[in-house]
């Protein structure tokens, strides 16, 4: 990353170049953004699965970061993102690697139905008080362990 655009913000394309897939976003820092990025594609623990995929696959030389507009006022940055997803059609399968139609929000994803049922058992398990541990017998280090980093967090 070039070092002007150290603290810009703006819109940013990570472009496959081999099959010329892209992923759109948006970033108050465009360098940090790309450096957690690569951290994350790198340590295959980026919240993208297309995306990390295709890093796994082609590696990480065959993807560029490319900077398409430079935002001023940061207030507009997921106005300009959006104008950027739709133009590119990056939501599609076979155009991009984009997640959501909605730029910065969840929203136009869908989970997969086995992800879905996974979530509704996990929140089911919280509901029920979190039974995992239930009859489970700690050992007295194992319950002073926990007791002194639970002291640590407060």
């Amino acid at each position: 990353m070039v070092e002007k655009y150290k603290m810009k913000s703006g819109i940013y394309l990570i472009i496959n170049l081999i099959n010329g897939m892209l992923y759109v976003g948006s970033a108050v820092n465009l360098n940090r953004r790309w450096i957690e990025h690569k951290a994350a594609l790198n340590n295959d623990r980026h919240c993208n699965i297309h995306l990390q995929r295709a890093w796994v696959k082609y590696g990480g030389d065959a993807f560029q970061f490319t900077i398409v507009e430079m935002v001023e006022d940061v207030s507009k940055l997921i106005e300009i993102e959006q104008l950027w997803i739709n133009a590119s059609n990056c939501c599609d399968r076979e155009i991009g690697y984009n997640l959501c139609s909605v730029a910065g929000s969840q929203l136009g994803f869908k989970w997969s139905k086995g992800h879905t049922e996974e979530l509704k058992i996990a929140a089911s398990n919280r509901m029920k008080g979190n039974q995992i541990n239930k009859g489970r017998k700690f050992t007295e280090e194992h319950k002073r362990n926990i007791s002194l980093g639970l002291k640590k967090l407060i």
